[in-house]
């Protein structure tokens, strides 16, 4: 995807599922989805999208505001803006707020010259929630705030590496800016 804005969705399917449109799961990947395929995005803003709220009982809300990525994808963002997106709200008895308001990402991912910026989440990961594989190079993490690591919750022992990399401004309980924990 090139050149192009994804812009004011909400949970349900999520845009983009593998290389197809629609077909995401509910909830997750408020702006994009995908799921065991490949996701390149250069000079792309992805803003304003949430991940979709829960009022079920034991139910997880939205993950992923902006860009939901699993276990098997691979991601390249350059050039990118991610910002204002939030992951849902959790209401109901025993359920649990989405997880990575601008980006949650289970797969490989790889951001060069982007700005993560204002985006939300009530749980984990404001900007970016990731567990396996994340490399930002020239880049600004800014104004993103979540329970746990404001701008990057770098999860369940995933590798990361920052090059040239400015995180200011984001707010949290654990790790404004970097939270990196293996649980």
């Amino acid at each position: 995807i090139t050149n192009s804005t994804i812009s004011g969705n909400r949970g349900g399917d999520g845009g983009f599922s593998g290389n197809n449109i629609g077909g995401g799961r509910g909830g997750s990947g408020g702006g994009t989805y995908t799921e065991n395929g490949t996701l390149n995005l250069t000079n792309v803003r992805v803003i304003n999208n949430s991940g979709g709220n829960s009022t079920e009982n034991g139910a997880i809300a939205g993950i992923g505001g902006g860009i939901y990525t699993n276990t098997f994808s691979v991601t390249t963002l350059t050039n990118c803006t991610v910002s204002g997106n939030s992951a849902g709200d959790a209401s109901g008895v025993n359920s649990t707020d989405g997880f990575g308001g601008g980006i949650n990402n289970d797969g490989v991912m790889t951001v060069i010259g982007s700005t993560i910026s204002g985006n939300t989440s009530q749980a984990a990961g404001g900007g970016f929630l990731s567990r396996i594989n994340l490399t930002i190079i020239n880049s600004t993490i800014s104004g993103n705030s979540g329970v746990d690591g404001g701008g990057i919750n770098n999860d369940s022992g995933g590798n990361l590496l920052l090059t040239n990399v400015t995180i200011t401004n984001n707010s949290a309980g654990l790790g404004a800016g970097i939270l990196n924990h293996n649980q």
